[in-house]
């Protein structure tokens, strides 16, 4: 990791560029999100498939879980160097507990068409 003269780190070994952000609870939105979804469709059963032609060859991820999805953003993060591991792991915690009051102080269910 590169850091700048004022600390704000500039880039890292694989060119990324990263926000000159200081260290802080990462990806609540992420796992919010995930925490609202998992409830409302169950955590697996889900057949998923993200593609980004634009890379060279292509790149297909394919998921199962909505876990599976989470990990993967947590570890670009820390591989890209945008944050730490325990950066990532206290954000999905916070973000959890995020996800759970908004769910079970806002959504309510609906009844299926018929």
């Amino acid at each position: 990791m590169q850091r700048g003269v004022s600390g704000e780190v500039n880039a890292n070994a694989i060119g990324l560029e990263r926000p000159p952000t200081p260290q802080r609870l990462a990806a609540i939105a992420e796992a919010a999100g995930a925490e609202v979804l998992r409830r409302v469709y169950g955590e697996g059963g889900h057949d998923i498939t993200i593609t980004n032609p634009a890379v060279s060859g292509g790149l297909v991820y394919h998921y199962l879980t909505l876990n599976q999805i989470l990990a993967d953003i947590d570890d670009a993060r820390v591989f890209g160097g945008i944050h730490f591991r325990f950066d990532q792991d206290a954000g999905g915690v916070l973000g959890r507990a995020v996800g759970t009051a908004v769910y079970k102080g806002n959504l309510r269910k609906i009844d299926a068409p018929q």
